[in-house]
Protein backbone atom coordinates (compact mmCIF):
# COMPACT_ATOMS: atom_id res chain seq x y z
CA UNK A 1 0.00 0.00 0.00
CA UNK A 2 1.10 3.56 -0.73
CA UNK A 3 0.16 6.19 1.85
CA UNK A 4 -0.08 9.68 0.36
CA UNK A 5 0.43 12.62 2.72
CA UNK A 6 -1.14 15.96 1.80
CA UNK A 7 -0.71 18.82 4.26
CA UNK A 8 -2.98 21.79 3.61
CA UNK A 9 -3.86 25.15 5.14
CA UNK A 10 -6.48 27.59 3.86
CA UNK A 11 -6.27 26.30 0.30
CA UNK A 12 -9.68 24.80 -0.46
CA UNK A 13 -9.23 24.89 -4.23
CA UNK A 14 -5.90 23.09 -4.04
CA UNK A 15 -7.11 20.56 -1.45
CA UNK A 16 -10.02 19.64 -3.71
CA UNK A 17 -7.62 19.25 -6.64
CA UNK A 18 -5.27 17.04 -4.56
CA UNK A 19 -8.16 14.69 -3.74
CA UNK A 20 -9.12 14.51 -7.41
CA UNK A 21 -5.53 13.63 -8.43
CA UNK A 22 -5.39 10.96 -5.71
CA UNK A 23 -8.67 9.35 -6.78
CA UNK A 24 -7.59 9.04 -10.41
CA UNK A 25 -4.32 7.26 -9.61
CA UNK A 26 -4.22 3.82 -11.23
CA UNK A 27 -2.31 2.23 -8.34
CA UNK A 28 -4.94 0.09 -6.56
CA UNK A 29 -3.64 -0.07 -2.98
CA UNK A 30 -3.50 3.51 -1.78
CA UNK A 31 -4.66 5.79 0.97
CA UNK A 32 -4.72 9.55 1.32
CA UNK A 33 -4.15 11.32 4.61
CA UNK A 34 -5.15 14.99 4.38
CA UNK A 35 -3.80 17.02 7.31
CA UNK A 36 -5.53 20.39 7.71
CA UNK A 37 -4.70 23.18 10.16
CA UNK A 38 -6.29 26.07 8.29
CA UNK A 39 -8.84 28.62 9.41
CA UNK A 40 -11.04 27.54 6.50
CA UNK A 41 -11.65 23.85 7.18
CA UNK A 42 -11.60 21.65 4.07
CA UNK A 43 -13.37 18.69 5.70
CA UNK A 44 -16.52 19.31 3.66
CA UNK A 45 -14.50 18.62 0.48
CA UNK A 46 -13.61 15.08 1.52
CA UNK A 47 -15.69 12.45 -0.29
CA UNK A 48 -17.07 9.44 1.55
CA UNK A 49 -14.25 7.09 0.58
CA UNK A 50 -12.59 4.63 2.97
CA UNK A 51 -9.22 5.29 1.31
CA UNK A 52 -9.24 8.92 2.42
CA UNK A 53 -8.65 10.09 5.98
CA UNK A 54 -9.15 13.70 6.93
CA UNK A 55 -7.25 14.92 9.98
CA UNK A 56 -8.35 18.25 11.40
CA UNK A 57 -5.51 19.63 13.52
CA UNK A 58 -6.24 21.66 16.66
CA UNK A 59 -3.37 24.09 16.13
CA UNK A 60 -1.05 25.20 13.35
CA UNK A 61 1.91 22.95 12.53
CA UNK A 62 4.85 23.40 10.21
CA UNK A 63 4.63 21.35 7.00
CA UNK A 64 7.35 18.93 8.17
CA UNK A 65 5.48 18.26 11.42
CA UNK A 66 2.30 17.55 9.47
CA UNK A 67 4.18 15.13 7.22
CA UNK A 68 5.71 13.36 10.22
CA UNK A 69 2.28 13.02 11.84
CA UNK A 70 0.89 11.62 8.60
CA UNK A 71 3.73 9.08 8.43
CA UNK A 72 2.92 7.91 11.96
CA UNK A 73 -0.74 7.50 10.97
CA UNK A 74 -0.04 5.72 7.69
CA UNK A 75 -0.95 2.12 6.97
CA UNK A 76 1.17 1.77 3.84
CA UNK A 77 4.62 0.33 3.42
CA UNK A 78 5.46 3.16 1.02
CA UNK A 79 4.98 6.87 1.68
CA UNK A 80 4.28 9.45 -1.03
CA UNK A 81 4.57 13.08 -0.01
CA UNK A 82 2.41 15.42 -2.04
CA UNK A 83 1.74 19.11 -1.92
CA UNK A 84 -1.87 20.17 -2.14
CA UNK A 85 -0.96 22.08 -5.32
CA UNK A 86 0.87 19.20 -7.08
CA UNK A 87 -0.33 18.03 -10.46
CA UNK A 88 0.42 14.51 -11.59
CA UNK A 89 -0.43 11.93 -14.19
CA UNK A 90 -2.75 9.07 -13.26
CA UNK A 91 0.14 6.58 -13.27
CA UNK A 92 2.49 8.54 -10.99
CA UNK A 93 2.01 6.31 -7.92
CA UNK A 94 2.35 3.14 -10.00
CA UNK A 95 5.61 4.31 -11.52
CA UNK A 96 7.10 5.35 -8.20
CA UNK A 97 5.95 2.24 -6.33
CA UNK A 98 7.34 -0.03 -9.06
CA UNK A 99 10.69 1.76 -9.05
CA UNK A 100 10.99 1.46 -5.28
CA UNK A 101 9.96 -2.18 -5.10
CA UNK A 102 12.33 -3.19 -7.91
CA UNK A 103 15.36 -1.51 -6.35
CA UNK A 104 17.18 -1.25 -3.05
CA UNK A 105 16.41 2.47 -2.87
CA UNK A 106 14.81 3.99 0.20
CA UNK A 107 13.48 7.03 -1.65
CA UNK A 108 12.80 8.13 -5.19
CA UNK A 109 11.96 11.24 -7.13
CA UNK A 110 11.09 11.96 -10.72
CA UNK A 111 13.55 13.11 -13.35
CA UNK A 112 10.88 13.56 -16.01
CA UNK A 113 7.34 14.32 -14.96
CA UNK A 114 4.21 13.51 -16.90
CA UNK A 115 1.66 16.06 -15.89
CA UNK A 116 -2.00 16.20 -16.66
CA UNK A 117 -4.24 19.21 -16.84
CA UNK A 118 -6.14 20.57 -13.87
CA UNK A 119 -9.61 19.43 -13.05
CA UNK A 120 -12.15 21.36 -15.11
Amino acid sequence: MVSCMVPTRNRCRFASQAIWYFLRQDYPQKELIALDDGDACVGNLIPNDERIRYVRLEHRLMVGAKRNLGCRMSRGGLIAHRGDDNRMSSERLSIQATQLMESDALACGARNLRLSSCQA
